[in-house]
């Protein structure tokens, strides 16, 4: 899309800018709407990478995570989030339904008892 395309060429300007974490975190948004998790993924750690208390980052590499099935490491991510933000309500929702989802999976993958 046009907006990958211009936020590609912004971070390719300047990589490492004052910017370039939300650039990253901006593209991948973008990825996020086109379904493309693991490209998402990468460009939120990335912005991680330029600064770790960017929680836009954080959540929306928790959404690519828990999309690819990685619940586990989304609910760290979200984690993160709220050390920052403590009372953010859209997190802590996105964290309860995690968590429902990694129990909901647990209990399916149980070895019931032979009678």
């Amino acid at each position: 899309s046009d907006a990958i395309r211009l936020y590609t060429k912004g971070i390719e300007d300047n990589p490492v800018g004052p910017i370039a974490h939300v650039l990253y975190a901006n593209r991948a948004m973008c990825n996020l709407k086109l379904s493309k998790w693991e490209e998402a993924e990468k460009d939120c750690t990335k912005a991680l990478d330029l600064d770790r208390s960017y929680t836009k980052a954080y959540f929306r590499r928790a959404q690519a995570r828990r999309n690819n099935g990685l619940l586990r490491d989304a609910r760290k991510d979200l984690e993160a989030v709220l050390a920052f933000t403590p009372n953010d309500t859209e997190t802590i929702s996105e964290l309860r339904a995690i968590t429902l989802q990694i129990r909901e999976k647990e209990k399916s993958s149980e070895v019931k008892p032979k009678k």
